[in-house]
């Protein structure tokens, strides 16, 4: 009976992930009638649409990544700021391998990073870093080592 209360929670799992991603990824139809698959990373800043991108430029770690990314700057709903949403021109660009989003070299990971340090940019005024970690050396346990891991995977990518 345990067997199957695993195989019925992975399955949820694999479905739940399945949905994520479906709702995660806007479909739209061209002109055309063909269909495309759109993947846009979007952040709020705290700021009104002029000062976000005055005169159209946009933040510099958006900037550095130049014509390889669409940018669209627009006022957030709510009158809560100005939403900034990125995504690949090509969009076989963003897709990488494992071994490649482990290293940190990902361009998803690299537009999400971007996004991230031109949010904090505006709003701060500097790309804010924690030096030295607050909770300190871990043990070199097998749990120890993947949390450093994910640590610093997670420093270059970020959360949105």
């Amino acid at each position: 009976m345990r067997l199957g209360t695993s195989v019925v929670v992975g399955a949820l799992g694999v479905g739940a992930a399945a949905l994520v991603r479906r709702l995660w990824t806007r479909t739209s139809t061209q002109a055309d009638g063909a269909t495309t698959r759109e993947r846009w990373l979007v952040v709020t800043v705290a700021l009104p649409q002029e000062e976000a991108a005055p005169d159209g430029r946009l933040p510099e770690p958006l900037a550095e990544l130049g014509d390889r990314i669409e940018v669209e700057v627009r006022p957030a709903p709510g009158d809560k700021g100005t939403e900034i949403a990125a995504r690949y021109r090509d969009p076989k660009e963003e897709h990488a391998g494992l071994a490649s989003r482990v290293e940190g070299e990902s361009p998803r990971q690299q537009l999400r990073s971007a996004l991230r340090r031109s949010k904090q940019l505006l709003e701060v005024g500097e790309v804010l870093r924690v030096s030295p970690a607050p909770h300190g050396e871990r043990s070199a346990t097998p749990g120890g080592a993947l949390q450093e891991l994910v640590t610093e995977v997670g420093r270059k990518e970020g959360r949105l």
